[in-house]
């Protein structure tokens, strides 16, 4: 239970992306991998740079997702190919499979997200905060509570394994 509430804290400080009334736009550079990914999907726009990765390594033997907005984001079948892997997505299938809304290179992305939220400022932050309550009630209606609360309780449950006390000792023995 120590586990589960702590990350369940994480969670909450990461849904306040989600709950954000104003739209927030997030930028994927290097690699975004683990806990940064359960933050990062919760913003509502995603650029990111052209030589950038973004992946779950931890779904493999250490952990699950605990926002569980690859679902949302993705779809059943590639959240699936993607989870059930660990295996990261590059910048140009992120795109292809509606992952990011713009990938650009990485000189440039700090400025195309200026850019595109500088597109906000003349509507009006009702429409923007009622239109982001609808859509994300939409998908909150189709059970992400739900989800991010058994995601964060299996989360808890993957580290106290068999194979992940194994895993863990293995670093171990090695001196790392």
């Amino acid at each position: 239970m120590r586990d589960y509430h702590f990350m369940g804290n994480n969670v909450g400080r990461f849904m306040k992306v989600w709950e954000c009334p104003k739209p927030v736009i997030g930028e994927i550079k290097g690699w975004a991998v683990g806990g940064a990914t359960d933050l990062v999907l919760c913003a509502d726009l995603l650029y990111m740079a052209s030589d950038a990765h973004i992946g779950y390594a931890p779904s493999r033997i250490f952990g699950t997702p605990t926002t569980m907005m690859r679902v949302c984001r993705l779809g059943l079948e590639h959240a699936k190919q993607y989870l059930l892997t660990g295996r990261a997505i590059d910048a140009p299938t992120a795109l292809r499979i509606g992952l990011v809304s713009q990938v650009c290179e990485p000189e440039e992305l700090g400025s195309t997200v200026e850019e595109e939220a500088r597109r906000f400022r003349h509507i009006p932050a009702n429409q923007l905060a009622l239109n982001m309550l609808l859509i994300n009630q939409a998908i909150e209606n189709m059970g992400l509570r739900t989800s991010q609360m058994l995601g964060t309780f299996f989360d808890g449950v993957t580290r106290h394994t068999e194979e992940a006390y194994r895993w863990v000792e293995s670093f171990d023995e090695k001196g790392r």
